[in-house]
């Protein structure tokens, strides 16, 4: 791949993805493109509060959004060296802009939090069932990649999983850390634990961050049990306009932080690619609304396609 500087100093460093990131094919059509000084693109920038000044940081930047033709995954042809990467993740995204961006843009409440709660210990609930009891008599071992500030490890650890995790940003793994869970920097210090094989590693809205999504996938395989459960959670960019009209269509677009855009079918693909095989959910319920179970026991066996799956390892 190409490498692309777009000015000195601390300005951004992108480099060209010159093929698909999940099949590998050259043919690329182009989708959508356009210099991030231009608007609205410049003013929905501004608004995620970052730690800098975008508007100088960027002004020679430029996108480039493109589709495979031969398996229609869609994605940043231009994005963040990896170098780089760590600067936006440790510098322009600190605790401060964590906090502003989600004030104005997630709402976040007391019911907002409980229904993020209850999906993560839906994830733990089904996790237990797929992998059933170890022989072994030991507690099962999950790695949440990516894992921001701890809270699906902190459910998990309370329902008898042995818990770890690894967040780029410096700023999330303290936030994590405060919560007494155990988190890393990187594959390389997390493998320095020695903590043996995973059971199962959960991805909540990462994988479209990655520059290299495959090869993640293929790195975090070697780390887990044969027969043991991935969980990818990305968003679902079915039905995005090709030219973004509001912010939310382009925050799921977002060329320094949202690389890879995937639907349904493109996320099972790249995971079968990467040594996965797709499996159902099993049923889980955190509720005390009667009506909504038997909705979704009425409706289970008709799972929607969505952009949250599960997989085991070959």
């Amino acid at each position: 791949m190409n490498v692309q500087e777009t000015s000195a100093g601390s300005s951004p460093v992108f480099r060209v993805r010159d093929r698909c990131v999940s099949c590998g094919g050259a043919q690329l059509r182009p989708l959508w493109a356009g210099n991030f000084s231009s608007e609205p693109v410049r003013s929905w920038l501004r608004a995620f509060h970052y730690e800098a000044d975008t508007d100088a940081a960027l002004s020679d930047g430029r996108f480039e959004r493109v589709g495979c033709a031969t398996c229609s995954m869609a994605f940043h042809r231009i994005v963040p060296d990896e170098s780089w990467a760590r600067v936006l993740y440790e510098e322009w995204i600190s605790p401060r802009q964590i906090e502003c961006f989600e004030q104005a843009h997630h709402g976040w409440n007391p019911e907002s939090r409980c229904a993020m709660a209850s999906q993560f210990i839906k994830h733990v609930l089904r996790l237990r069932k797929i992998l059933g009891p170890d022989p072994r008599e030991r507690r099962l071992r999950v790695l949440d990649f990516g894992c921001g500030d701890g809270s699906f490890l902190t459910a998990a650890e309370l329902l008898g999983l042995d818990v770890f995790g690894i967040d780029f940003s410096v700023t999330r793994q303290g936030r994590a850390q405060r919560r007494g869970v155990t988190v890393c920097g990187s594959l390389a210090e997390f493998d320095a634990l020695a903590v043996g094989e995973l059971d199962a590693i959960t991805m909540f809205e990462v994988l479209e961050h990655v520059v290299r999504p495959l090869e993640l996938l293929v790195a975090l395989g070697r780390r887990l049990r044969r027969g043991g459960v991935l969980v990818v959670e990305v968003p679902d960019c079915t039905g995005v306009p090709t030219v973004p009209r509001t912010f939310e269509q382009f925050h799921d677009l977002q060329p320094l932080e949202h690389l890879n855009h995937f639907t349904p079918a493109t996320l099972r693909q790249i995971c079968e690619r990467a040594g996965y095989r797709w499996i159902a959910k099993p049923p889980a319920h955190v509720t005390t609304d009667s009506l909504a179970v038997l909705r979704s026991e009425t409706t289970r066996f008709i799972q929607r396609r969505s952009t949250s799956q599960y997989f085991r390892l070959l």
